[in-house]
């Protein structure tokens, strides 16, 4: 509750007087951070935690890898992208999303391009990240092919949609 309303100081302090924390205590404090915009500080307690034990799940590496990649931390994004594959939660979609789109926060295309080719399943937020992340970078060509791909293989929702028209637009210009 402190970490959403900004109040990061009591958040920790309620956390420091735990006498047992488990996931959902750590994950909560890195969100808090994260959420806020202190990166460096939640990518500071994720050490913590794993220096404690924590083995992160799904939900810990959604919150670390936005982190990561505001930070353009490519290494230590790497190496978290690495545990996920070691720890065996690499094939959650959630955890992909995650990759893709801080692959993409690097420039780094082929990386994202290979973590949505090797999704098992993929949802409407894989299609959306993938498509905006080549438009971002103004491939808006491939953006394009891409999303003729999801129309034929998945259907699109308002953001795709809204998406395409706004980066069709930007590259007529």
């Amino acid at each position: 509750m402190y970490g959403r309303f900004d109040d990061l100081g009591k958040a920790r302090r309620v956390f420091e007087e735990m006498v047992e924390r488990d996931a959902v205590s750590w994950n909560s404090l890195i969100s808090g951070y994260a959420a806020n915009g202190y990166y460096e500080e939640a990518l500071e307690i994720y050490r913590q935690a794993r220096m404690a034990g924590l083995v992160p799940d799904s939900f810990t590496v959604s919150i670390v890898l936005p982190a990561r990649g505001g930070l353009v931390a490519v290494d230590e994004g790497k190496a978290i992208h690495g545990l996920v594959v070691r720890i065996g939660i690499g094939r959650d979609v959630i955890v992909s999303n995650g990759l893709i789109s801080m692959y993409f926060k690097f420039d780094r295309i082929e990386d994202a391009t290979k973590v949505f080719d090797k999704m098992v399943s993929r949802d409407t937020v894989s299609w959306n990240t993938l498509i905006c992340g080549y438009s971002q970078l103004e491939l808006f060509e491939e953006s394009l092919k891409l999303f003729m791909e999801m129309v034929n293989k998945f259907k699109p929702d308002m953001l795709t949609i809204a998406s395409v028209i706004l980066f069709s637009a930007l590259a007529a210009t």
